[in-house]
């Protein structure tokens, strides 16, 4: 189902389904800025990947070391980060995969919102960086998350949480695909943000959504879409989740704004879980770009955060 800001968590009181004004000062600010910006190019695209790949994960912010300790591990060679509160013990385990179009490594919006489920939610979050691509695929990516998880699930006797933005979101729904398939511990619910749920970008209602998209870029997101599927059709499930038997998968939370082009699938799978039954809940946000919740002050991301805690909340309740 779509829930527009829901009576069930707290209704963020703006008016009704309004933006909040600091959303909508922000919104018009990048579609200004948008207008004034030359469209990326696939060469441009593969330019700023090859740059920011070099430059590779930026450093927390210092404060987010004053509320949450972080340490690096290697498992099974792969480098993974722990993110732990400081000042409460971890009561669960979250497995968190970062976006960036599958294809730019851990940025600084990437360890606030870690930092904050980890904090708000007295989670324990294992953040793999998984090799991008063009050199990573989907292939060796849904084995060594797969992996991963089995291996937390293992140490805690339970299913980890899955969560993920934009293209880790996308990931996170395919993984949950796989655990099923392979009969491992169910994770208890999935959180996406801004997930991208088809690597194809061929729903026809994006057309409409570009002319208010004011950051994501379609053919760039192509290309890129592309790359991670390697020899195989982007249209494949492992790559495109949305085209996955979604059946027998946890509860799922998707946080979504409605300028965000990627908000087209997930209207759509909001529209098969109503159809099929699925425990899908799909949160839009008026006004709302790709990946606001990287803002953790603004008042629709303060909205995000309580539907989190809120859910984790009767989870433990249930298990209890």
């Amino acid at each position: 189902m779509i829930d527009r800001l829901n009576e069930e968590v707290d209704t963020l009181q703006v008016g009704g389904n309004r933006a909040s004004l600091p959303m909508r000062a922000l919104a018009s600010m990048l579609m200004r800025a948008r207008r004034l910006r030359t469209p990326m190019s696939q060469s441009d695209a593969d330019r700023r990947r090859a740059a920011l790949q070099e430059m590779g994960p930026e450093q927390p912010p210092w404060w987010v070391r004053t509320t949450c300790t972080i340490t690096a591990e290697i498992r099974d060679g792969l480098p993974v980060y722990v993110v732990a509160p400081r000042r409460t013990n971890a009561a669960a385990v979250m497995m968190y995969l970062h976006g960036g179009g599958h294809s730019t490594p851990l940025r600084q919006g990437h360890w606030k919102l870690v930092a904050k489920l980890a904090v708000d939610n007295a989670l324990r979050v294992v953040v793999p960086a998984y090799e991008l691509a063009p050199q990573g695929t989907h292939r060796e990516a849904l084995d060594r998350m797969t992996a991963l998880y089995e291996e937390l699930a293992a140490e805690q006797a339970e299913g980890p949480y899955l969560a993920g933005d934009s293209s880790g979101g996308g990931l996170v729904y395919a993984v949950a695909q796989r655990i099923r398939d392979r009969e491992l511990p169910p994770s208890p619910r999935l959180f996406l943000f801004s997930p991208w749920l088809d690597a194809t970008l061929n729903n026809p209602d994006i057309v409409d959504l570009v002319r208010h998209e004011p950051i994501l870029e379609v053919a760039a997101l192509r290309r890129f879409g592309k790359d991670w599927a390697g020899t195989e059709s982007p249209e494949i499930p492992e790559v495109s989740p949305i085209f996955g038997d979604l059946t027998g998968l946890p509860p799922v939370e998707v946080f979504v704004g409605t300028r965000d082009l990627l908000v087209a699938d997930c209207r759509a799978l909001a529209t098969t879980a109503a159809r099929d039954g699925l425990d899908v809940r799909v949160y839009e946000y008026d006004e709302a770009f790709h990946v606001f919740m990287w803002l953790g002050w603004l008042p629709e991301s303060r909205h995000v955060f309580r539907v989190i805690r809120r859910a984790v909340r009767d989870d433990r309740r249930r298990a209890n």
